[in-house]
């Protein structure tokens, strides 16, 4: 499962009903999808998601509604490419192929990434997916630094 963007908590929400996520700062979301501008449906990210096994890793963790407004996206740390090919065995990991541009927005000491690329050849229409890469897996991750 690829999700649509992933985010950074800038302050605390606390929830009004049982379909809202209760968030703190520095807290840090999968975007599962938008329903508005304002609004979204996500979950926090699990940092069991990124131990270096990976087995731990959750897939039916429920997302619940979030107000869009607290969030910051992540930044851009670099670009790096996919060596191989790469099919999700775990809901957030991201599906590769080889040589496909990578966008690293974290990176974690467990040896995953969250990395975003664009759904389309040229990227025009903005729409990406995200998910977390192995870095280990790669070996020919490079993180070339953006301005």
């Amino acid at each position: 499962m690829a999700f649509v963007s992933c985010v950074v908590a800038d302050s605390r929400h606390a929830p009004t009903s049982n379909a809202e996520l209760s968030v703190s700062p520095g807290d840090i979301l999968w975007v599962m999808e938008f329903d508005s501008p304002d609004r979204g449906w996500a979950r926090v990210v699990n940092k069991k998601e990124f131990d270096e096994a990976n087995e731990a890793a959750p897939t039916d963790l429920e997302p619940k509604s979030v107000p869009m407004a607290i969030f910051s996206p992540l930044p851009k740390l670099g670009t790096c490419y996919a060596l191989y090919p790469w099919t999700p065995t775990h809901a957030d990991e991201l599906a590769l192929t080889a040589n496909e541009l990578l966008v690293v927005r974290q990176q974690n000491p467990g040896g995953w990434w969250i990395c975003s690329k664009n759904l389309d050849d040229i990227g025009s229409t903005g729409l990406e997916a995200w998910g977390v890469v192995a870095e280990n897996y790669s070996t020919g991750f490079q993180v070339n630094t953006l301005p």
